[in-house]
């Protein structure tokens, strides 16, 4: 979901790479979270996602309203939010790369965890010289 920047753009606002990947990150979040609260409770409401993010339902109503324009979900007044397809694969995409960095972060820690139980153990050790 990456958008099509002149690069005359880019170098007019230096800040543009930045709020573009910020709404990127934003929108990746919100179709995960759908995904997850329907997946948990059968339907997702604009109540849902703000006590999921902790905002006010005026922030989930301003994200829910630029995700249905760019086609990552489908919702009406007081009815639930709904991904569509393309919502459902950035939400499955977003899943697996949130997944595998877990991933990675767990055996990060365990890995330092055991480096530094292997190095407190060898330092009360005494090997002999040889």
């Amino acid at each position: 979901m990456r958008f099509a920047v002149s690069s005359t753009t880019a170098q007019a606002n230096p800040h543009f790479r930045t709020r573009r990947d910020h709404s990127t990150e934003t929108a990746e979040d919100y179709v995960e979270a759908i995904a997850d609260i329907i997946d948990r409770s059968g339907t997702c409401r604009g109540v849902d996602l703000a006590k999921h993010f902790a905002v006010s339902h005026v922030t989930v109503n301003r994200t829910v309203t630029r995700l249905q324009k760019e086609g990552l979900i489908s919702t009406e007044p007081y009815r639930p939010i709904l991904l569509t397809p393309k919502g459902k694969r950035l939400a499955l995409a977003s899943r697996q790369r949130h997944e595998i960095v877990h991933r990675f972060l767990l055996r990060s820690v365990w890995t330092r965890r055991t480096l530094q139980s292997t190095r407190r153990e060898l330092s009360t050790t005494s090997v002999p010289k040889l």
